[in-house]
């Protein structure tokens, strides 16, 4: 399975999470990105709950 390289965010409400996004490796068979100005990730997901599964992105960006 491939993915891309790059990723590119905008309008995710923070300013700081906004930008290019380089793919780093996978995480549990999904890819993840890191954030090329700072300490923001970018990674997919998909979770079970109940009777349906979950899929999206995920942002999240290290505070301390």
């Amino acid at each position: 399975m491939s993915f891309p390289t790059r990723y590119e965010v905008q309008g995710a409400g923070s300013p700081e999470t906004n930008g290019i996004y380089e793919f780093v490796a996978l995480f549990n068979d999904r890819p993840y990105y890191r954030h090329t100005q700072g300490t923001a990730w970018l990674w997919f997901f998909s979770a079970p709950f109940l009777l349906k599964t979950y899929t999206g992105w995920y942002l999240s960006k290290r505070v301390g």
